[in-house]
């Protein structure tokens, strides 16, 4: 599965567009367990994953409010380090990171942040390089829900447990029947509303299958209100990348120098 990465951008803004809900539910003759396993081996298979060490992505994220795009560099590096680069309209550079230990956040003309409590745990799962190949890792249990189908597409419904920001929440994944991939998430927001996320333009790259094109939209009162797309620019595994990079920058010096002494009168 793609579940994580897109911690930094989930931010509901305008412009509408309507698509039917999901609903209607057949039973489903496959378990869980064999969803999950023929949707690791459809992203190109443990093995293949696990041979990768570093990987660095460029994205680029619109907003349909916004007329400029945001520019999103995130660099990876096993087991779980993580930094993003996210560069906004007018100039403004937001950056995260993560050592595997330490996680921290630096907005744009702010001091350093270190994360603590739900903001750490939940960094420290965005930062699991292998997330998409142990989906059992991070859910606290995982049920098949039977299948829906959409647009003439059948998926299998998994009802995943997770908790976030200390809440107790079920993430429902779509999983393609024909490819296997995860077409579509949705997480429950408040009043009767879900963050929906679909995924789609899956490309190969150096033996796994990544989702190239990403759309994000609120979902709820008979339709859906999207309101981000993101759209991947470029893959790069295999790179040098120093440990520092993903550690938590020191602090800028705020002292004030003192005045020099005064020179006493003659």
């Amino acid at each position: 599965m793609t579940r994580y990465g897109f911690g930094a951008i989930c931010m509901v803004c305008g412009a509408a567009l309507v698509v039917p809900l999901l609903d209607a539910v057949a039973q489903s003759e496959v378990t869980a367990d064999e969803i999950v396993s023929r949707n690791v081996a459809a992203v190109g298979g443990v093995e293949a994953h696990r041979r990768l060490t570093t990987r660095r992505i460029v994205r680029i994220l619109k907003y349909y409010n916004e007329d400029s795009p945001w520019n999103i560099t995130t660099t990876r590096k096993v087991p779980d380090k993580l930094h993003v680069r996210i560069e906004m309209p007018h100039g403004k550079v937001t950056t995260e990171g993560c050592d595997g230990q330490v996680a921290w956040r630096q907005e744009a003309g702010e001091d350093v942040t270190r994360l603590e409590g739900h903001e750490l745990t939940i960094k420290l799962q965005e930062a699991d390089f292998h997330a998409d190949t142990h989906l059992l890792k991070h859910s606290k249990h995982i049920t098949c829900a039977g299948q829906r189908d959409v647009a003439e597409q059948t998926y299998d419904v998994l009802k995943c447990a997770l908790e976030i920001m200390g809440t107790n929440m079920v993430e429902t994944v779509y999983v393609n029947t024909t490819t296997h991939l995860a077409d579509l998430t949705q997480i429950p927001m408040h009043d009767g509303l879900s963050l929906t996320t679909s995924y789609g333009d899956y490309r190969e790259v150096d033996g796994i299958k990544l989702p190239f094109s990403t759309k994000m939209s609120v979902t709820g009162g008979g339709g859906s209100e999207a309101f981000a797309a993101v759209t991947v620019s470029n893959v790069t595994h295999g790179i040098t990348v120093d440990d520092t990079l993903f550690a938590m920058p020191k602090q800028a010096s705020t002292a004030v120098s003192p005045p020099p002494p005064e020179r006493a009168e003659r």
